[in-house]
């Protein structure tokens, strides 16, 4: 006994649902691990006196990765 025919709408959106996992997969292994982003800005604090200590603040995130570059 073969199984029921499904709808041409069910078909079409199981294609693109393995259109968008195929595309986020590449995504994730060859577009992401070379993506490295560095960002420098300098801001000025009013709230900080002038002859107070200059402050370097560093924020890192998304270390999931296997290695950085």
């Amino acid at each position: 006994m073969s199984p029921p025919p499904r709808s041409l709408a069910k078909r079409w959106t199981l294609y693109g649902m393995v259109l968008l996992a195929l595309g986020a997969a590449v995504d994730a292994t060859l577009v992401e691990p070379n993506w490295i982003e560095v960002v420098r800005t300098v801001e000025r604090l009013p709230m900080l006196r002038p002859f107070a200590p200059v402050l370097t603040l560093v924020h890192i995130s998304d270390l999931h990765v296997g290695s950085l570059g």
